[in-house]
């Protein structure tokens, strides 16, 4: 379903543009038939070349965690500064700011020396708050502040060499330490839960559809609704979101090929879940600052304002999502820009969607590494603190996982505080 909003030119970046879910961000590989058939599109990375350089190789293995250690401290770091009074777009240009500072003190000289321009953001700091369903990231402009008990979604990516780790965790800003109840704690619980147990059923030979039935049976167990749309991708290098996907929730005209998972294969699980419907809508396209290039699209721009932001922006971003508020110096001739670029498809949006006003989001995300060994979580694993659902969990094999995983994370944080 589409939603469709007509502005004026002189209103926004696009005339007249379809109301874009979810799965039309993540390069339209929802089928909108039946069949389950799915749109191919060019990837960056399906050279042999690229194809050879998997996690089996010991340099590009070491890249991955490097950019997931990266990730995870600065998710860490931001986590702490989610406190009543915070300007959220303050914390966004704090989280790329470290991102960046990070990347250019690895692979910063010798044979390994990786060009600043090929490690840094991979993903910008989007921070969505209560009914928010994800991809804000603020204009420079953009006054809103973190309040006491808002439940706020947290989403980043990190890449060094166009090796990707992504993360995305949700905390409630919660000063006083009291406990999370009622609704907020459900939703909580469930993005947990489910994340926990996808991790646990991860490893050759499962199916994407096994994935989509746990979260699907997650959600039901805390009565809570996936949200639609949303696409857990494999990646690969400069790839961000690859051509196999786990589809949150199967509906009638949203659908995917059936793909197991194999051995070096590096994917990012997604998981969003709403105390709502879970079909958000886009309800204010201005509020859009995150696109991608497309790079399966060729188009002669006429305008001289297109050519030059497409040219600064792709050499900047060649592959993965970018901020209009990167290039605020310039605002108004970057919006002209992009305008024309965006009628012919040359970049792809990231809208800010919402549910209800009254509904809660939760989000979890976090990369893993098929390997020879096991599964290997390398992002995220972050477990929900002083909560206290009003739903309890009737499953008990959806409980068993995730009581271990509370029990190895409290012997693992017990034996660093003897340390």
């Amino acid at each position: 379903i589409f939603f469709f909003f007509f502005f004026q030119a002189e209103d926004g970046i696009r005339d007249a543009q379809e109301s874009r879910g979810l799965g039309d961000v993540y390069k339209r590989q929802v089928s909108t038939q039946s069949t389950g058939a799915r749109l191919t599109t060019m990837e960056a990375s399906d050279s042999d070349d690229d194809e050879m350089l998997d996690i089996s190789v010991p340099e590009v293995l070491a890249k991955y965690r490097l950019a997931a250690e990266i990730a995870n401290r600065t998710m860490n770091t931001i986590i702490a500064d989610c406190q009543p009074g915070v300007s959220i777009v303050e914390l966004c240009d704090k989280a790329d700011a470290l991102v960046t500072e990070e990347c250019s003190k690895v692979h910063a000289k010798g044979k390994a020396k990786v060009d600043p321009k090929a490690k840094g953001v991979a993903f910008p700091m989007c921070i969505s708050v209560n009914h928010v369903v994800g991809h804000n990231s603020p204009n420079a402009d953009e006054q809103q502040q973190l309040e006491d008990g808002d439940l706020v979604k947290l989403d980043l990516g990190v890449h060094i060499d166009g090796y990707i780790a992504v993360v995305a965790n949700s905390v409630v800003v919660n000063p006083s330490n009291e406990p999370v109840t009622g609704r907020k704690a459900d939703v909580l619980m469930a993005v947990s839960v489910a994340a926990e147990a996808a991790l646990a059923a991860i490893k050759p030979g499962t199916t994407n559809q096994a994935i989509t039935d746990i979260f699907e049976k997650t959600a039901n167990a805390y009565n809570v609704n996936m949200v639609e749309g949303v696409l857990s991708h494999q990646m690969k290098r400069h790839v961000i979101d690859g051509n196999k996907v786990i589809l949150s929730k199967e509906t009638p005209d949203q659908k995917v090929e059936e793909e197991e998972f194999e051995e070096l294969e590096v994917w990012a699980i997604d998981i969003i879940m709403s105390t709502g419907e879970g079909k958000p809508r886009e309800i204010d396209e201005l509020k859009t600052t995150i696109y991608k290039h497309q790079v399966d699209q060729n188009y002669s721009l006429k305008m001289k304002a297109s050519r030059e932001v497409f040219s600064q922006v792709t050499t900047d971003h060649p592959t993965l999502p970018f901020t209009l508020r990167q290039y605020s110096d310039n605002h108004s001739r970057v919006l002209l820009g992009m305008k024309e670029c965006l009628n012919h498809d040359m970049f792809t949006a990231y809208p800010v969607l919402e549910e209800r006003p009254d509904d809660l989001v939760a989000h979890a995300k976090f990369t893993v590494l098929v390997t020879e060994e096991g599964t290997q979580r390398i992002t995220g694993g972050r477990l929900p603190h002083l909560v206290q659902p009003e739903t309890q969990c009737e499953d008990e094999d959806l409980m068993a996982t995730f009581n271990a995983a509370v029990e190895k994370a409290a012997k693992k944080a017990a034996k660093k505080k003897k340390k």
